[in-house]
């Protein structure tokens, strides 16, 4: 292509080259625009280099403060682990007190006392060793009699319990509660009054509305459970002593 003269080649196709004077003649300075590409690259390299130290500082707390977090959950878990072994102490430490005392209590609050009995018009009054043998029947002989006299929820319940507990199965098979004649003539021995009537009293001290006639007639009625469960044939003692066992933890 040829110019057109006088036309200066630059200016037709819009480039306009800046230009410097050095003495009389003025020359286009080609540097100007690559000097300002590099500062302006310089430029945006700096922004970068601060927005990377900003972020960095951020993670920087971030990280602390996730630091002073984990510090924070580890103190709280051993002060946590510190309280639950207090706890178990103390838990253990408690229900230790309370046994004993449950023990203690227990005792006296389920045992047959006879110093408060009065002699029937029939029979003698209690001797010592009557005493001492009731007292031990209770408090020694038959612990599960004693667990179901607690948890007995009838007086009826309550009353062959205690029967079972205070009386030998030879007893039980071979009396009845007053002694009175049977239908065929034969009179059946009585059971002790003075334990007849020390089962009458514990009954009543639970139960108040139950009366003497109500827990007469409830033993009546163990009484000859117990008998006819024995009657067919010669294992009496074993199905006795086995009815026996069941009633108690029907009691349970």
């Amino acid at each position: 292509m040829e110019w057109l003269e006088g036309v200066d080649p630059e200016d037709h196709l819009g480039i306009t080259p800046r230009r410097r004077k050095v003495g009389k003649d003025e020359v286009v300075d080609d540097d100007e625009p690559r000097k300002a590409k590099e500062k302006r690259k310089n430029v945006e390299l700096d922004s970068v280099l601060q927005e990377y130290e900003e972020e960095r500082r951020k993670d920087k707390a971030t990280i602390q403060k996730l630091r002073e977090q984990v510090d924070s959950q580890q103190n709280e878990i051993r002060r946590l682990q510190n309280l639950i072994l207090n706890l178990q102490d103390g838990v253990s430490s408690l229900i230790k007190d309370t046994i004993e005392k449950s023990t203690q209590q227990f005792a006296p609050r389920h045992s047959v006392k006879m110093t408060d009995l009065q002699a029937s018009p029939s029979f003698p009054a209690a001797s010592a060793d009557n005493k001492a043998e009731v007292q031990e029947t209770m408090t020694v002989k038959n612990l599960n009699a004693r667990l179901a006299v607690k948890k007995a929820l009838t007086y009826k319940k309550m009353t062959r319990t205690l029967m079972t507990a205070m009386f030998p199965l030879e007893t039980l098979l071979k009396s009845s509660v007053t002694g009175k004649k049977l239908q065929n003539g034969e009179p059946r021995p009585a059971l002790d009054p003075a334990k007849v009537k020390s089962i009458i009293d514990e009954v009543k001290k639970r139960f108040v509305h139950a009366n003497d006639t109500d827990i007469k007639a409830c033993m009546a009625q163990k009484l000859k459970d117990l008998r006819q469960c024995g009657r067919s044939d010669g294992s009496a003692l074993y199905l006795c002593q086995y009815e026996i066992e069941r009633f108690t933890q029907l009691e349970d």
